[in-house]
């Protein structure tokens, strides 16, 4: 299908077998290319997110080291434990970033190429049959 959309060698062109498909479903498609929309702001807000916590770690670990005032009492592991905490909801929805972006966002980008030439491919064996 994309050596006859776009004349091109889909094991030669490289990144634009990802960007063409793109801009192939998002112009003949719209409900497809919302889909897809929501795929991108899924992942993006996934990504925005973990880094936004990784800024917190960094900060709040950052803020305890430089200070260096001895911090004793009952709360002194929850102070400690706070960046920890921080980090690991980064690399949680890092994850989840990359768990979209792979799994659901790119996929469903192919997927959708390939269905609506299927859809057009069909439908123009059937005229020239009738």
């Amino acid at each position: 299908h994309f050596n006859r959309n776009f004349n091109l060698d889909p094991n030669k062109s490289e990144s634009n077998n990802y960007w063409l498909s793109y801009c192939y479903v998002s112009t003949k498609s719209p409900p497809l290319n919302n889909l897809i929309t929501n795929w991108l702001h899924m992942y993006s807000y996934s990504r925005n997110i973990s880094t936004s916590f990784y800024l917190s770690f960094i900060y709040i670990y950052s803020s305890i080291i430089f200070q260096n005032i001895p911090i004793q009492g009952e709360y002194s592991d929850v102070i400690y434990a706070i960046p920890l905490i921080y980090l690991l909801l980064s690399i949680i929805m890092l994850i989840r970033y990359y768990y979209l972006y792979v799994c659901y966002f790119s996929k469903f980008i192919f997927r959708s190429f390939v269905y609506l030439n299927e859809i057009e491919y069909n439908s123009s064996e059937l005229i020239k049959n009738k």
